[in-house]
């Protein structure tokens, strides 16, 4: 079962949300979840460590409330990666992240 598909049952089963709301809801997040990783990324690189921060914790948030589990646990190993100043390791958690969104419906 692709990751769409097990979002969009968890987040009905917790929500009692309709099948079509909940599909809206998963690709908007998906869109957004694409741009912040490029962002974070972005500021990571440009050593903008407070701004990623503070994006990774948006990201952590959206994927939790849109039950991306996946992408949500890598969210929390990003920040606390950042938290203990290793940024190469943000960095591959990011690179995991990017990939979980890449085939997040596959």
């Amino acid at each position: 079962m692709s990751a769409f598909k097990k979002s969009i049952e968890n987040l009905m089963k917790e929500t009692e949300l309709g099948e079509d709301f909940c599909n809206n809801l998963l690709n908007n997040f998906i869109r957004d979840a694409e741009v912040l990783t490029y962002s974070i990324k972005n500021n990571l690189e440009n050593n903008k460590i407070k701004e990623a921060g503070q994006l990774l914790h948006q990201l952590k948030g959206s994927s939790g409330s849109a039950r991306a589990d996946d992408i949500y646990n890598n969210t929390i190993n990003a920040e606390m990666a950042l938290i203990n100043s290793d940024i190469n390791q943000t960095l591959t958690y990011i690179k995991i992240i990017s990939q979980l969104i890449s085939d997040f419906y596959n």
